[in-house]
């Protein structure tokens, strides 16, 4: 081959090289972060769930539907549960981007389900 093509051929393939393997090496960096956000969704994941099924516990027996409570009082709770519920979908988001973005199974929370079921019918009386 002519020297003034194998010269640069030959860069050109030194070059690609260690392109390669600074791809790999910033992949290794990148296996190890998902690996460890990974990690954290599944641990936000499970206390997540436990906080739903308390707030569902909760909402049953303190909430506005309580045998105990008074119309003002039920008015009150309304609110209040209204306003639990905003920040709880709000974890509950976050935690179903996370475990999208990294193609991890999705979750059900079935206690703060169960709460909306419940809030969508008092709402509709």
């Amino acid at each position: 081959m002519d020297k003034d093509i194998q010269e640069p051929s030959d860069g050109l393939k030194k070059e690609w090289t260690a392109l390669l393997i600074r791809a790999q090496s910033k992949e290794d960096q990148m296996n190890s972060v998902r690996f460890r956000f990974s990690k954290l969704t599944n641990e936000d994941d499970e206390k997540f769930k436990l906080d739903s099924e308390q707030f569902y516990r909760d909402f049953t027996a303190h909430g506005p539907c309580s045998e105990h409570v008074e119309l003002a009082e039920g008015l009150q709770l309304l609110k209040d549960n209204t306003e639990k519920i905003k920040e709880l979908k709000g974890r509950k988001d976050n935690i179903v981007k996370a475990q999208r973005l990294f193609n991890m199974p999705m979750s059900t929370y079935v206690g703060l389900n169960k709460v909306e079921e419940e809030m969508n019918f008092i709402g509709a009386v």
